[in-house]
C-alpha cells in the first residue's frame, strides 16, 4: 500500500516538473526569422507566380536564382518573413524583366493558404504606370523645344526613354532636336536608328535620319534613306521635294531633282515648295521659260513666297530682262525686308544696269544685316571698281579676305586696282596670291602686265607663255606686240 502511495506521488512530481519546464520553455520569445532568409517553412509563405506567356523566365529572390520556369508554368516560393526583392527575367527580351519588392508580415503567417502574384498583371500595370510619366516627360519637352530650350527637351526626352525605352516616337523627337537645334548630327543618328530597330517600317525615322546625313555631308547615304522612306511610303510628299534638293543642290544631276519634284506636284498639286523647287532646277538647266512657269505657280499657291519673286528675278536678270528682275526682287524685298540675300541680288542687278550708286546701297544693306557676307563687301568692292574708286574697292576687297582668305577673286581684284594706282609690285603679290589658290591664264597675264610695266621682261615672258598654254588669246598677241615672240 505504501508503495503503491509512493508511486503515485512520485508520478505526481514528475507531472509537475513537466507542466513547469512547458511554462517556463514556452513564455520565451520566440526568435523571428532573420530578413532576407530563403528557408522553406511550413505556414503560409508561400507564392505562386503567374508568368507571361511564350517565354522562359529565371526567377530570383535577392539575386539567388531559384530556377527556369517554362512558358505557362507557376512557380511556388517559400519565404520567410521580412522584405524580399523577388524577380522575373525574361530569356526572350531583358527588357519584360520585372523586379518587385514584397514583404511578408505576420498576417502572412497565420494562414495555409497560397498568394498569388500575376507577374504579367503587375508588369502591364508598370508598364502603364511608366507610359503616362514618359508621355508626362514628353510633353515637357515639347514644352522646352518650343521655348527654344534645347538641352531641357533632351532631358526630359531622355527620361521618356528610360522609362519607356520602346517608345519609338520619343527617340525620333529627341533625335529631331539633337539633328535640328543642335547640329549634333551624330547622336541624331544614332537616336534615328534606334527608332528603326523597333520600327523598321517607320518612314519617319528614315527620312530623319537621311536629313543628319546631308548635314554631314553624306549625300548617298542620304538618297538612299530618303529611297527607303519613300519605299515605305510612297505618298511622303515631302521626301520627294528633300531627294529631289539633294540631287539638284548637291549632286547636279538635275533630271532625277526634277523628276523628284514633279512626283510631289502628283500628289500634292497645291505644294508651292514643289514648285519652286522644280523652277530652280530647270534654271540650272537653261529651261527660263519652264522655270518662270513653275515660279508663277509657286507664286500663285502663296503670295508670300518671297524667294520665288527674288529666284524668278534672277531668271530675268539672267535674260536680260533687268526692269521685271527689279520689279520681282523689290517685291521680295517688300515681304521679307530682312533678306539679305534679296538685297545682293537686286544689287548684282543694279550692277548689270550700270546703277553703281543704286548697287553699292544694295549691298551696304547686305553688310549691315550680315557683316560676315564676305560676297557683299567683294561685289560692292566691283561698283567701287567700275566708279574708279580704287582705295575703296581696295579697302572691301581686303575685308571680304580677311573673311575668306581664300576667295581667289578677291586678290585678283585687288591686284587690278593697285595696277590701275601704278602700284605694280603690290599688284604682283596679289595675282600671285591668286594664282597659288587657283591658276587661271587670266591671272597670268595681268601678272605679266605688271613684270612688264617694272620692266622684268623674263618674268613678264614666262607669264604670258602660261596664259598662252591656258589657251588666253590675248597673252599671245602681248607676246607678238611686246617681245616680237610668235608662240
Amino acid at each position: 500500500m505504501k508503495t503503491l502511495k509512493y508511486l503515485i506521488f512520485l508520478l505526481f512530481v514528475l507531472l509537475f516538473a513537466y507542466d513547469a519546464y512547458s511554462q517556463n520553455v514556452l513564455t520565451k520569445p520566440t526568435p523571428s526569422p532573420k530578413t532576407n532568409t530563403n528557408s522553406q517553412t511550413s505556414t503560409a509563405n508561400k507564392f505562386v507566380l503567374k508568368l507571361w506567356p511564350n517565354q522562359k523566365c529565371t526567377i530570383k529572390v535577392d539575386g539567388e536564382s531559384k530556377g527556369i520556369v517554362d512558358s505557362g508554368a507557376v512557380k511556388k516560393l517559400y519565404l520567410s518573413k521580412g522584405a524580399f526583392k523577388i524577380e522575373a527575367i525574361s530569356s526572350k527580351n531583358n527588357l519584360d524583366a520585372l523586379s518587385i519588392i514584397y514583404k511578408v508580415g505576420d498576417e502572412d503567417l497565420n494562414t495555409e493558404n497560397y498568394y498569388e502574384m500575376d507577374l504579367l498583371k503587375i508588369r502591364n500595370a508598370r508598364i502603364e504606370e511608366d507610359s503616362k510619366k514618359a508621355e508626362e516627360f514628353v510633353k515637357n519637352g515639347e514644352t522646352y523645344l518650343d521655348q527654344k530650350n534645347y538641352d531641357m527637351a533632351i532631358a526630359e526626352y531622355t527620361n521618356a526613354i528610360e522609362l519607356n525605352p520602346k517608345f519609338v516616337g520619343t527617340y525620333i523627337s529627341r533625335g529631331s532636336v539633337y539633328c535640328d537645334n543642335l547640329k549634333k548630327y551624330e547622336l541624331a543618328i544614332a537616336d534615328f536608328s534606334k527608332a528603326i530597330d523597333l520600327d523598321p517600317k517607320n518612314s519617319n525615322a528614315y527620312h530623319n535620319r537621311a536629313v543628319a546625313f546631308f548635314n554631314l555631308g553624306k549625300y548617298e547615304l542620304a538618297i538612299a534613306e530618303y529611297t527607303k522612306a519613300i519605299d515605305l511610303d510612297p505618298k511622303f510628299v515631302s521626301t520627294y521635294i528633300d531627294r529631289g534638293s539633294v540631287y539638284c543642290d548637291n549632286l547636279k544631276k538635275y533630271e532625277l531633282g526634277i523628276a523628284d519634284f514633279s512626283k510631289a506636284i502628283d500628289l500634292d498639286p497645291k505644294n508651292s515648295d514643289a514648285y519652286h523647287n522644280r523652277a530652280v532646277a530647270f534654271s540650272n538647266i537653261g529651261k527660263y521659260d519652264m522655270a518662270i512657269a513653275d515660279y508663277m505657280q509657286a507664286i500663285e499657291i502663296n503670295p508670300k513666297f518671297w524667294q520665288a519673286y527674288s529666284n524668278r528675278g534672277n531668271v530675268y536678270n539672267d535674260q536680260g530682262k533687268y526692269d521685271m528682275a527689279i520689279a520681282d526682287h523689290s517685291k521680295a524685298i517688300e515681304i521679307n525686308p530682312k533678306s539679305w540675300e534679296v538685297y545682293a541680288n537686286r544689287g548684282n542687278v543694279y550692277g548689270n544696269q550700270g546703277k553703281f550708286e543704286l548697287a553699292i546701297a544694295d549691298y551696304t544693306r547686305v553688310i549691315e544685316i550680315n557683316p560676315k557676307s564676305w560676297q557683299a563687301y567683294y561685289h560692292r568692292g566691283q561698283n567701287y571698281y567700275n566708279q574708279e574708286k580704287y582705295d575703296m574697292a581696295i579697302a572691301d576687297y581686303t575685308q571680304a579676305i580677311e573673311i575668306n582668305p581664300k576667295f581667289t577673286d578677291a586678290y585678283y581684284c585687288r591686284g587690278r586696282n593697285y595696277y590701275n594706282q601704278g602700284k605694280y609690285d603690290m599688284a604682283i603679290s596679289n595675282y600671285t596670291k591668286a594664282i597659288e589658290l587657283e591658276p587661271a591664264s587670266d591671272i597670268y597675264l595681268w601678272r605679266g602686265e605688271a613684270y612688264f610695266k617694272l620692266g622684268k621682261n623674263e618674268n613678264a615672258i614666262n607669264d604670258f607663255k602660261k596664259a598662252v598654254d591656258m589657251g588666253d588669246a590675248t597673252a599671245k598677241e602681248k607676246l607678238k606686240e611686246y617681245f616680237k615672240i610668235d608662240y
